[in-house]
């Protein structure tokens, strides 16, 4: 480094060029793009993943379990005593395993819906879907 009357002059000449050889790398990435661009007739082929619908199935047929906000317990609209909702669901579930929808009052207590989970797993539900309705 030299110094000249206003102070230091600044850095070696080799270091000055860096910046102009990235620019030069930058042009020359760019020339290279225009004429793969160019080779192709303009046009790059771009192969998206396509979606296709499946196979209609047919509509599960769901155990409707619910409560209303006194306690009271129905199965598939029946009304079911709380002792006797372990054996209703594992009935209605069957060997098949039909899942569980479970629909309830929000006034009920919350115990309510423990008491209804609690039977489910003990009639060996798999599949225990809970049903809301939007607020609107």
């Amino acid at each position: 480094m030299t110094r000249d009357r206003h102070g230091l002059r600044g850095e070696d000449e080799g270091s000055a060029l860096m910046p102009l050889m990235d620019v030069m790398l930058s042009v020359l990435a760019g020339v290279m793009y225009c004429l793969t661009i160019a080779e192709f007739g303009g046009q790059i082929d771009v192969y998206l993943p396509g979606v296709a619908a499946a196979a209609p199935t047919q509509p599960v047929d769901n155990v409707e379990v619910s409560f209303d906000a006194a306690g009271a317990y129905y199965v598939a609209d029946r009304p079911v005593e709380r002792t006797g909702l372990t054996a209703a669901l594992r009935a209605a579930i069957g060997v098949e395993g039909r899942p569980v929808v479970i629909r309830g009052d929000r006034a009920a207590p919350f115990e309510v819906s423990v008491v209804l989970y609690e039977a489910a797993r003990e009639a060996g539900a798999s599949h225990v879907l809970v049903a809301t309705r939007d607020r609107r």
